[in-house]
């Protein structure tokens, strides 16, 4: 038996697409993640699309979700080839090992992409210097800016366009279970 932790697959979740973004989409991620696209796509309510904004086309949303090999695939690639779908909500996250810190992309049409790194129990971390950058960029420690600087820091607007999807999608998938 080996003392080599085995590693935990990565995750990507499509919290929304347009349906007719999906054959793009597919042939990325068997191209880049290798996932087989077995999954089904979970068609997401209606209401979405006004939440969305103007990015959103007139199409049926769906979600889905994916595991990927971490070893063989980078993390960085998958989200830089997904966030040129452009119409698409999505986060990529790679779990920590007990040498290095986990990775979480985010990405929104309107705010683009988001990148923090994550600890064993999945909290963000953030080097000094990126501290230091936002308690000096806000001047004389203005409580406003600095507030403003450090939610922008961890990431708060993302997750907020992303959570009504993220519980938009789980609603869904339940409902598709609970009726088969």
């Amino acid at each position: 038996m080996s003392d080599l932790p085995v590693l935990q697959p990565g995750v990507i979740s499509i919290h929304a697409i347009a349906k007719v973004h999906l054959p793009r989409l597919e042939l990325l991620l068997r191209g880049l993640a290798g996932c087989s696209i077995s999954a089904p796509w979970v068609p997401l309510p209606g209401h979405l699309l006004h939440t969305l904004g103007d990015v959103a086309c007139n199409d049926q949303l769906v979600a889905g979700e994916f595991q990927f090999d971490v070893e063989s695939h980078s993390i960085n690639e998958i989200a830089s080839a997904l966030a040129s779908v452009q119409t698409l909500w999505f986060e990529v996250a790679q779990p920590p090992t007990l040498q290095d810190l986990g990775q979480r992309f985010c990405f929104t049409p309107t705010l683009g992409m988001f990148h923090s790194q994550l600890d064993q129990a999945g909290n963000q971390v953030f080097g000094e210097n990126l501290l230091l950058a936002a308690i000096n960029g806000a001047e004389a420690l203005n409580s406003q800016l600095l507030r403003q600087r450090l939610a922008q820091l961890m990431g708060l607007e993302w997750d907020a366009q992303l959570e009504p999807l993220r519980k938009a999608a789980l609603d869904a998938r339940y409902l598709t279970e609970w009726a088969s």
